[in-house]
This record gives C-alpha cells, sequence and structure tokens, in this order.
C-alpha cells in the first residue's frame, strides 16, 4: 500500500503496511465490537495504531466512505466530503485537494479523545486500503 498515517503528535508520518481488525465482545450492551489497528513503521520502527472501537455498521460505512473516495472520478469529486460514524465517536473527513486524504478525528461528544488520524495517498492507495480493509473485516466476520 502506498499509504501514510500522520497525527499532530507525531512528527514522523506513519507508512501503513497492514490493518488489523479484532472481534471484541461488549458485555454490557451484548454486541459484538470490532478493534481496528494501523500497522505500520515510523522510521526503522514498526508499531500500532489503534482506533476507536466499531460496531460492524460503522465499520462497513467507513469501508463505503474510503472506496467511494477512492473510485471516484477524480473530475467530479467534491473538494470535500464527510461523514459521522457515532457509535464509536468518529467524524471521517475527506479531502481531495492534492493528495487525496481522510482525516479521523474525535466527534464532540465521543467518549474517547484522541489525537487525529490522516490517511494520505494516491487513490491508487487508497484503493488498496479499502481492499485490505474489506478484506479484514471479511476475515473478522468470518471468525466470528
Amino acid at each position: 500500500m502506498n499509504i501514510e498515517l500522520s497525527t499532530s503528535a507525531e512528527p514522523v508520518p506513519f507508512e501503513l503496511l497492514d490493518v488489523l481488525v479484532q472481534n471484541r465482545r461488549d458485555q454490557d450492551a451484548n454486541r459484538s465490537l470490532l478493534s481496528l489497528h494501523f500497522v505500520g513503521k515510523r522510521g526503522l520502527q514498526t508499531d500500532r495504531l489503534k482506533m476507536p472501537l466499531l460496531t460492524w455498521y460503522d465499520a462497513n460505512r467507513l469501508h463505503q466512505f474510503t472506496h467511494q473516495l477512492a473510485n471516484a472520478d477524480p473530475t467530479a469529486r467534491p473538494n470535500d466530503a464527510h461523514i459521522d460514524l457515532p457509535d464509536a465517536g468518529l467524524r471521517l473527513v475527506a479531502s481531495t485537494k492534492g493528495r487525496p486524504s481522510i482525516r479521523m478525528e474525535a466527534m464532540p461528544t465521543a467518549k474517547r479523545r484522541f489525537a487525529p488520524v490522516v490517511i494520505n495517498g494516491s487513490a491508487a492507495g487508497l484503493r488498496d486500503y479499502a481492499k485490505v480493509l474489506y478484506t479484514r473485516l471479511w476475515e473478522a466476520f468470518c471468525r466470528g
């Protein structure tokens, strides 16, 4: 994948290598949640960046948002688009000025605050990321 993640807390970008998705059980609400980790390199060091827990619905919306941004006609793309994932407390903001990017930030009502993460890449890189995300979600679904 030709994708970089950056945060305001880290001066060096994070080169995305893989996405891990694990099923978690929320005992209080008796529902299945997904733990999403970005695995990558920062310089010579391999690291993980953990996102807030997602419901299956929010994970599907995350994938669809990325897929639509990556596959949109570059001349017909709006400059900015956004979607809220209220169960996870995430807001996704896409920008197509220059390289396409997706900013993942905490909604004002989010229970868990975190530094915003920006996913930067080419349209081909975002397509690769969307494919990997879809594959990892499917694997997590099959594992149960």
